[in-house]
């Protein structure tokens, strides 16, 4: 059953209230105000599917400003944009509505309306404001709010796929806490009199509403399975082709022990923040392609670095750009399999 999807909103009072923005979700959602939030945007080009996940998450918690942090994050066109806030004092606002953000799949409201488009400086209207965007390659690069009378709710749906783990678990709840009253006790008995002779005329009627009702939502269910198999179909074959490409790389790289030089090179990628996009390894001959994770590449300290790692000799500098990305080639001679055959390295 779809979900009202609301927003976070702050009257002229600056009193807390929520506003249904129109949309729905198959979880109770609540919009984050931009205004409460704090941006981040990181390169992230040559991040396989797979690990989006991940790596967003793990952003999230490096970059969090606050000791409880909610976030939102979405990978487009190579760039990580993340939307992060204090969760605790989100619980503060919500607790004279009688709510929990547990009860609630919480979004950034950036993450809703109008897609990035183009290049240069965009202007998105938000709850109480407006956003300033920089926008690079269709990717935000650069965000600003400012307080405006002329802000709005947002009235289209996600640009992009929310990539972050939600706080909470709890029940799933409407966006109201209601409290029964003596005189709404008294109007439902009312109600429900009237209600009771008009029963048996609106029977057949009722029925056939309740079909139509349930004929469109088993046929919007229909669509989204539909939607759901093409995608499992598609990460099947992609997992099809991975395998085979590792099964064929293993033969290729029997002669060297991988895990003990992945276990080496890793505290080193840490230290310079970056993280392996491509790895070429043939007889005892490596190529690496590194991006970065965070910020610009130390070029002299991480050439610096692999030099003086135990093992490996011969290292190259073949490829950067732009301290964003950087090509590596070294001989591994410390890391040869000295006895056995090759058939047991693939598969010991």
């Amino acid at each position: 059953m779809l979900r009202p999807v609301y927003h976070l909103a702050f009257d002229d009072a600056q009193r807390v209230r929520l506003q249904a923005t129109g949309l729905k979700a198959w979880m109770p959602t609540l919009l984050i105000p931009r205004q409460l939030c704090v941006f981040e945007s990181l390169p992230c080009a040559g991040l396989a599917w797979r690990e989006q996940q991940r790596f967003a998450t793990a952003q999230a918690r490096r970059l969090a400003p606050f000791a409880s942090t909610g976030s939102s994050a979405v990978i487009r066109k190579g760039r990580l944009m993340l939307w992060l806030w204090d969760s605790q004092e989100l619980q503060q606002l919500l607790e004279p509505l009688k709510l929990k953000i547990g009860d609630w799949r919480l979004v950034a409201e950036c993450v809703y309306g109008e897609a990035p488009q183009g290049q240069g400086e965009q202007r998105r209207s938000c709850m109480n404001g407006e956003d300033l965007w920089q926008v690079e390659q269709q990717s935000v690069v650069g965000s600003i709010w400012r307080a405006s009378t002329q802000g709005h709710a947002v009235t289209r749906g996600p640009w992009g796929r929310n990539l972050t783990p939600q706080v909470g678990a709890g029940p799933q709840k409407e966006a109201r806490s209601w409290r029964v009253k003596p005189v709404v006790l008294a109007n439902a008995a009312m109600a429900a009199l009237t209600l009771s002779t008009m029963g048996y005329l609106g029977f057949n009627a009722g029925r056939y509403w309740s079909l139509e009702g349930e004929v469109a939502r088993l046929e919007a269910e229909a669509d989204q399975a539909d939607n759901r198999i093409v995608q499992l179909s598609h990460i099947g074959s992609e997992a099809r082709k991975e395998a085979e490409w590792l099964d064929q790389y293993r033969q290729l790289a029997s002669s060297i022990q991988v895990n003990r030089l992945l276990e080496a090179i890793q505290p080193l990628l840490e230290r310079h923040g970056v993280v392996i996009s491509e790895f070429e390894l043939r007889d005892q001959h490596l190529r690496l392609q590194l991006v970065t994770a965070a910020g610009d590449i130390d070029l002299p300290a991480l050439l610096d670095s692999f030099i003086h790692l135990s093992g490996v000799a011969d290292v190259q500098l073949r490829d950067s750009n732009e301290l964003t990305s950087v090509t590596l080639a070294m001989q591994l001679p410390g890391y040869r399999r000295l006895m056995g055959p090759a058939s047991e390295a693939v598969h010991e």
